[in-house]
């Protein structure tokens, strides 16, 4: 085999249809273009690879796609298509979308703390905060943790910033997956730490008594009452 060649292309599922919603076009892209090169696609004529661009799209690429200056032999261009494609959703872009994804942006019950944070960051990327953006990821963090307590108290220090922030609500998961209760609660499936009752009884009674029904007698005839 030549240096140069490759493997045959192996059986590589595409990305998710388009939601052709502007912020999300940089995403959807580069899940394609991975796609692209794995399913080895630029093999294929400029024509193929712009229609495969279109189907996997969705239905309305090809409305959007009437909607571009462009000629019908650029239309099955697949390099001019996707030129076009980038301009039409970079000029489009909705800050205010960006911005209502990321302040909804709350920690979904079973997601890691570590994967919350990330996405929380990935979200603020394109809402164009400037020099608030360390500290409006700080505060999403806060109010989105599914730690209350935590929560409460990362509220009350002053001097809170992102980085001590990550590292408190971090080590706070770290610490509570490691405490007895939790793996106790692993393993009954609960999560829940079973407490053992206590029966009181009476000063020098013991324990086995206190269930012994007493025999009363009546006091007219000597009879059990």
């Amino acid at each position: 085999m030549p240096d140069n060649a490759r493997p045959p292309a192996p059986n590589v599922k595409p990305p998710e249809e388009f939601s052709f919603i502007p912020s999300d076009w940089v995403d959807w892209k580069s899940g394609f273009s991975q796609y692209h090169m794995l399913a080895q696609l630029d093999r294929q004529s400029e024509e193929y690879q712009a229609n495969s661009l279109l189907y996997i799209m969705g239905q309305r690429a090809n409305q959007v796609v009437a909607t571009l200056d462009l000629t019908a032999a650029e239309k099955k261009n697949y390099t001019r298509l996707m030129e076009a494609l980038d301009a039409l959703y970079k000029a489009t872009k909705n800050t205010v979308y960006d911005r209502a994804k990321f302040f909804r942006r709350s920690q979904q019950p079973g997601e890691p703390a570590a994967e919350f944070i990330m996405d929380a960051k990935k979200l603020a990327t394109p809402c164009e905060f400037g020099d608030l953006k360390d500290s409006l990821i700080r505060d999403i963090i806060i109010l989105g943790i599914r730690d209350e307590a935590l929560s409460q108290a990362l509220v009350l220090d002053a001097t809170l910033n992102l980085e001590k922030c990550v590292d408190w609500v971090l080590n706070a998961e770290q610490v509570s997956q490691s405490s007895p209760a939790a793996r106790e609660g692993n393993g009954n499936g609960n999560g829940q730490e079973v407490h053992k009752v206590k029966v009181p009884f009476k000063k020098n009674q013991r324990p086995f008594q206190q269930n012994k029904q007493k025999n009363w007698k009546c006091k007219y005839c000597g009879g059990p009452e």
